[in-house]
Order: structure tokens, then C-alpha cells, then sequence
């Protein structure tokens, strides 16, 4: 199934929406009221588990971006510039703040940072996008950057949030999903409820 804001693409989250396995359909109007009275029966998906989601998706982008060649690339580079500014915002707004409590205030000035970089190499690649040579070695820049702050964060802050602060999870999901939706970003049905 493939859900979407309008903002996005049909195309956008197919494969990582469909691994969610639902047939249902919430429309982008009422995600967060749906959200704020559903209960959920599959207490593992939480906030971070639909940014693993999008990990997901911002690889096989990535992926999708190296097979590609010509102006092929293009729109891959611009769903791909999209997406990982829209993720990276929700976490800066909505995430670290809520779980600093439970994985420490460093570790969100850390991600901030990565996010700084990430962002500075996006940046440089959307410059090459006019057919100039240096597309492949800035994405190949901002790959490497996205891989390292995806490990951190799928090794050490995600299972830290989901061990220490599960209630934290629970309360964030609310804006979470709200602040997914503004941003374009969709929503898996299953995270429209809270317990």
C-alpha cells in the first residue's frame, strides 16, 4: 500500500509502506485524529521505528541514485534531497528534543551536527544537478554521511529511546505524526494510534 501527503510523489515510500503490511487507508486529513483516538495493538511501532522506516527508504534511494545515470538521476536526487530534509527536520523538531531526556543532551547536539553535514553535501549534490560533473562524488559524500548518523542512531540512540523511554515515545507520537504529515512525510496506518 502506498500512503501519501500530497507534497510527495505517488511513487514515494511504495516498498517501505507496503512492508507495514496493512490494507488500510487513513487520509492525510484525518491521520492525526485517527491518531489521537486509536489504540494500537502493535505496541513495537513507535516514532523510531517509522524513522528506521524511512532509513529504509533514504537507501534504497541512494541505491536507486548509483544505477542511474543521465537525467534518470534527476528526479531520484530531488525525492531523495526531499525526503532526507523533511526526516531530518522532524528529527530536530519533534525526536531529539522529546528523547535528550532518556539518551542525553550530547547525543542530540551530536545528531545536530551530523545533520550539518548531511545537509552541506545534500547542498553540493542539488548544485550538480544541472548536468554538471561532481553529482557522483557529492552523493557518494552525503551517503557516507547519512550511513554513519543512520548506524548511530539504529545501534545506539533508537534502542536507548525505545529501553529507557518508552512513555516518551508513546506521548511524542501525537506531534510525531502531525509534524510528519506538515512536512510531506507519510505515515504508516499502524503509528496512527497511541496507547
Amino acid at each position: 500500500m502506498t500512503i501519501n501527503t500530497p507534497r510527495m510523489p505517488a511513487a514515494s515510500y511504495t516498498t517501505t509502506w507496503d512492508s507495514f503490511g496493512s490494507s488500510e487507508v487513513c487520509s492525510a486529513v484525518g491521520w492525526v485524529e485517527v491518531a489521537l483516538h486509536r489504540r494500537s495493538e502493535d505496541r513495537n511501532l513507535d516514532p523510531t521505528t517509522i524513522l528506521e522506516s524511512d532509513h529504509r527508504e533514504i537507501e534504497r534511494l541512494f541505491a536507486e541514485i548509483e544505477e542511474a545515470s543521465g537525467d534518470a538521476r534527476i528526479p531520484l536526487v530531488q525525492q531523495l534531497l526531499t525526503t532526507l530534509r523533511a526526516h531530518m527536520t522532524l528529527e530536530e523538531e519533534v525526536v531529539y528534543p522529546a528523547i535528550s531526556a532518556v539518551t542525553a543532551d550530547d547525543a542530540e547536539v551530536e545528531n545536530k551536527n551530523e545533520h550539518a553535514v548531511a545537509r552541506a553535501n545534500l547542498d553540493e549534490a542539488e548544485r550538480f544537478l544541472g548536468g554538471e560533473p561532481g553529482l557522483s562524488a557529492a552523493m557518494a559524500a552525503a551517503q557516507a554521511a547519512v550511513s554513519h548518523h543512520v548506524g548511530e542512531e539504529e545501534r545506539d540512540v533508537f534502542p536507548k529511546a525505545r529501553e529507557e523511554g518508552r512513555d516518551v515515545l508513546d506521548r511524542m507520537l501525537p506531534s510525531f505524526v502531525k509534524r510528519r504529515q506538515e512536512l510531506g512525510l507519510p505515515v504508516p496506518p499502524e503509528a496512527l494510534a497511541t496507547g
